[in-house]
């Protein structure tokens, strides 16, 4: 986290690991490493005689040792930099192919140097190099050139005549890597998703055979069957050989309409056609730009932007399209909504959230309209300015004037709401309402969220004297939705079984079964080595009970018995079966036993299992960072650098190498435990 990089930064720690420089398992007074962070790029210094660059530079290294001269195997930047200026003087450019040896990886680096030098970031591309780069023409925007298409095709061609067959392996080089990318863009393409692979280059890898597709005639065979048993020739997608051979007679007719050379003969045409196969011509794709003028046509004639499904589904679909994006862009994921055209539909007075409550008019008149306005308060849905309604997250009971008739929703109002949470707490004293627990529960919820959504400077329909009025009655917006206790649910299971004679209780039988259904889930998590919220003594409990309709203990005891005699010790590997799980259980029995806690492991139980060789260990205790900081400090002050070694010091090595995997996924913007002051320090 922060805190932990900053102290780590604080101390001089380096994130990057030096391999150029020499590892000294045991480090001596007067040989030691100075890492500096400056402007250029890192340096790593060995009694001040020898000078690195940083390793993503493929620079060439030399380390003075014991008064010998040590030089690793990667060149220095002026050395690629030259091989460039000669790579354009016999190629006219300088997209230098990744796969082309070191200079294409070199290109690379210096292309992703320099985006993290636009980015404000650490890069080891310096003034002067980047000068020096600008001054030949570099072009630091263009993707890194490979070979073209065609290129490949004709050696997958030369391979055939040569082999017999196009069955490239796929450690036999670039050629290989790009068959198997064909086959990979052929499976996205028969499962519907986008694919590079178009009808023109698919056609022509199949008539050289790539695909070993069956012959056409035994696949029109096969429609022909299909349509005799269903009735209709069309193929559901995914669903097979032949929904992707008739994917493929559909490329065909586009590109014979796009005027292109096709594998679709005119005879074959007709064949499918007299057996009830319809080609579609699919529509031009209409612009962006184009469906917001029609958006805009819409809101001059109807006074709103409420596009109905019936009488324009394109319009409609789009405009969905829209609202989908902008969730997608809070939530800060990729999307098609680009800031321009954010504030293009702003102007417009486009409002991004469904207003469920408002009706839907298939035939708006002149007379009744939406006035959506977005203000300070909750969003507000007026016809003919009678009507007010709040946003649909909060509950509210609303009531709308439509041709001079009055309507109300079941949907409840905010203060009636809130009145009933004043009166859950005086019952109750306090006010974490269960999620589950009525329409009071989702409220509470909502106005937590509401509330997020306010600190974090977004649009909310917590307006100022609401949150005064929350905060009046002393609701704490911090606190989690309140869940029955899991004592509470267990205890329900023990009465369910009680009366069923089973724990089986169906996912559809209200939030008992959704519990067992979690309890589950968490089990197989467990078994897997991850996370789980199914702690030893919750899972003890429920087998107790028979919740896991796990085997005997002795059943299970004998398959320990019989995996001992075949591999000759006890060590089950994790996700191997039942076993592995069943002696996982066991060690969670004796940690609660040595916690001083109620287990299942009896001492019969336990004499047993180490009779024939099961050692149970006790986890150590978790080492606090700051004493783990304090260790790399002491270290430093006797060695005069931080490069642990794994031989003599493997905790704080690996601890070293979190801090520096954590810096990692910092730069790169995802949650990680090092923080600012961390990081300073």
């Amino acid at each position: 986290k922060k805190d932990r990089l900053e102290k780590l930064e604080g101390i001089g720690f380096t994130f990057k690991r030096l391999n150029q420089c020499p590892r000294v398992s045991e480090p001596q007074s007067d040989q030691y490493y100075n890492v500096q962070k400056e402007n250029g790029p890192i340096s790593c210094n060995v009694n001040d005689e020898a000078v690195a660059q940083s390793p993503t530079e493929h620079d060439q290294t030399t380390v003075v040792l014991n008064n010998k001269t040590k030089k690793t195997g990667v060149r220095s930047w002026d050395d690629l930099f030259q091989e460039l200026v000669e790579y354009k003087n016999v190629h006219s450019h300088m997209n230098v192919p990744y796969m082309v040896g070191q200079l294409g990886k070199w290109v690379r680096d210096q292309r992703i140097q320099f985006r993290l030098l636009s980015e404000g970031k650490h890069s080891s591309l310096t003034k002067d190099r980047l000068e020096q780069m600008k001054g030949i023409g570099f072009d630091f925007q263009v993707c890194i050139a490979r070979l073209p298409w065609e290129t490949r095709y004709r050696e997958l061609i030369d391979f055939r005549n040569i082999h017999g067959h196009t069955r490239v392996p796929h450690k036999s080089g670039t050629l290989g890597n790009w068959v198997n990318f064909q086959q990979q863009e052929f499976r996205l393409r028969n499962q519907g998703k986008r694919s590079s692979l178009t009808d023109c280059r698919f056609l022509k890898l199949e008539n050289i055979g790539f695909f070993n597709l069956a012959s056409w005639d035994s696949r029109f065979q096969e429609l022909l069957d299909f349509k005799n048993v269903h009735g209709h020739t069309n193929v559901p997608r995914r669903s097979g050989p032949l929904s992707a051979w008739v994917e493929i007679q559909h490329s065909g007719f586009r590109l014979l309409v796009q005027g292109k050379t096709s594998l679709l003969t005119t005879e074959k045409r007709r064949k499918l056609e007299s057996i009830g196969l319809i080609f579609k011509i699919l529509p031009p794709r209409v612009p962006w730009e184009t469906r917001l003028q029609e958006l805009v046509k819409f809101k001059k004639v109807h006074g709103h932007m409420r596009v109905p499904l019936k009488n324009s589904e394109q319009l409609y679909r789009w405009v969905d399209t829209q609202r989908h994006a902008y969730r997608l862009l809070q939530m800060g994921k990729s999307c098609s909504l680009k800031k321009d055209r954010l504030e293009k539909l702003e102007g417009i007075g486009f409002t991004f959230k469904r207003l469920n409550q408002c009706p839907r008019v298939s035939e708006p008149q002149s007379d009744q309209y939406y006035n959506v306005q977005k203000e300070n308060g909750p969003i507000s849905c007026n016809v003919n300015d009678e009507a007010v309604a709040q946003s649909p997250t909060e509950h509210d009971q609303t009531t709308v004037v439509l041709n001079n008739k009055t309507k109300k929703t079941g949907v409840r109002s905010w203060d009636d709401l809130f009145q009933e949470l004043v009166e859950y707490k005086n019952v109750h004293s306090h006010m974490n309402v269960p999620y589950m627990v009525g329409q009071l529960g989702k409220w509470v919820r909502d106005q937590r969220i509401q509330f997020r959504l306010l600190s974090e400077g977004k649009h909310s329909s917590l307006t100022k004297d609401r949150l005064e009025q929350m905060k009046g009655i002393g609701f704490d917006f911090q606190v989690c939705i309140a869940r029955l206790p899991w004592e509470t649910r267990y205890r329900e299971l023990i009465d369910f079984r009680n009366i069923h004679g089973h724990t089986r209780v169906p996912h559809k039988s209200g939030t008992l079964g959704n519990w067992v259904n979690f309890q589950q889930q968490e089990f197989r998590l467990r078994n897997q080595g991850k996370r789980s919220s199914l702690t030893d003594c919750r899972f003890l409990k429920l087998e107790n009970i028979g919740f896991f309709n796990l085997a005997s203990w002795d059943s299970r005891f004998q398959e320990l018995l019989d995996f001992k005699n075949v591999h000759g010790h006890t060590n089950v590997p994790r996700r191997s079966g039942p076993l592995s799980a069943w002696v996982e259980i066991q060690h969670s029995g004796f940690r609660l036993l040595v916690q001083g806690k109620t287990s299942l492991l009896t001492t019969e139980k336990r004499r047993k299992l180490e009779s024939i060789g099961l050692i149970f260990k006790i986890l150590p205790p978790r080492v606090p960072w700051e004493t783990r900081l304090q260790e790399l400090v002491k270290f430093k002050k006797v060695h005069g650098h931080m490069r642990v070694p794994l031989k003599n010091s493997e905790q704080l090595y690996r601890w070293v190498d979190t801090q520096r995997h954590a810096y990692r996924l910092l730069q790169m913007g995802k949650s990680c435990s090092l923080k600012k002051d961390r990081l300073e320090k």
